[in-house]
């Protein structure tokens, strides 16, 4: 199976988009929360499954081959940062129900990753 040519350019655009998610998360949810920019917040556990939607999403295509691990290493990542909140932070609290908001875009992400990956790896009949 060939990938199709809309695969290919998302291939080369999305690990920037990947990374950079990545980055951004860490820094938001460390920081204190009066410092996060008022045009983000929104409800705090759509918020979650957004981010790591994309994260999912973005972690899939970028790393296709491995895509099951994305989505083992981003709910450790969410994880990882509710305990960072409750135990290395002053300003932030962790919350067990983040992590089961985190959980539910890494399964949506990986939902869409694989309905476009098998779309657009489809076999060709002449």
């Amino acid at each position: 199976m060939v990938p199709n040519q809309f695969y290919i350019k998302l291939r080369n655009v999305i690990p920037y988009v990947f990374w950079f998610s990545v980055l951004v998360t860490i820094v938001l949810t460390l920081m204190p929360s009066h410092q996060i920019p008022n045009a983000v917040q929104i409800w705090d556990k759509a918020e979650h499954a957004i981010i790591f939607f994309i994260l999912m999403f973005t972690g899939g295509v970028t790393y296709s081959k491995q895509s099951e691990l994305v989505a083992f290493a981003l709910i450790s990542y969410g994880t990882a940062i509710e305990l960072a909140q409750e135990y290395l932070t002053t300003t932030r609290n962790g919350d067990k129900f983040d992590i089961v908001a985190d959980v539910v875009g890494v399964i949506l992400g990986y939902v869409l990753f694989k309905v476009i990956y098998h779309l657009s790896h489809k076999k060709i009949n002449p």
